[in-house]
């Protein structure tokens, strides 16, 4: 990556999938939820969800409980942003991602468009595949 703006959010980045990855492995849904904007957009195999309020939903269907939720890793495989000229307050990244349950084991990868608000980075588009 080049420049310390690149650099620095690389840090926020690094600082918010920590934070997920607390959230998540607390059992804390609406907290991992909150990591989205408003009206993010969530693509997986089984369609696509619009809004964090839908997202926040499909994971308590899918996770009713902290032992479904399993442990949360999260590896940054790459991340790019764009010069500070074209959009000073977005980036990309390719996430590996792993869930490990008692008797079970998930992984893939996400690929993540996070926004940096005046506030708080979100996440404003996520394309997550189980491998």
């Amino acid at each position: 990556m080049s420049g310390p703006y690149d650099i620095a959010f690389a840090q926020k980045v690094t600082e918010f999938n920590h934070r997920a990855i607390r959230l998540w492995n607390a059992g804390d849904l609406e907290g991992f939820c909150n990591g989205y904007a408003p009206d993010a957009v969530y693509a997986s195999r089984d369609g696509i969800l619009y809004g964090r309020k839908q997202i926040l939903e499909e994971l308590k269907q899918v996770y009713p409980d902290q032992i479904a939720m399993g442990v949360l890793t999260l590896d940054i495989q790459s991340l790019r942003t764009p010069p500070l000229s074209q959009h000073p307050y977005m980036g990309v990244a390719i996430l590996k991602w792993t869930v490990s349950k008692k008797n079970s084991h998930e992984e893939g990868y996400s690929m993540v468009a996070y926004e940096l608000d005046p506030f708080e980075l979100l996440v404003v588009q996520d394309m997550s595949i189980e491998c």
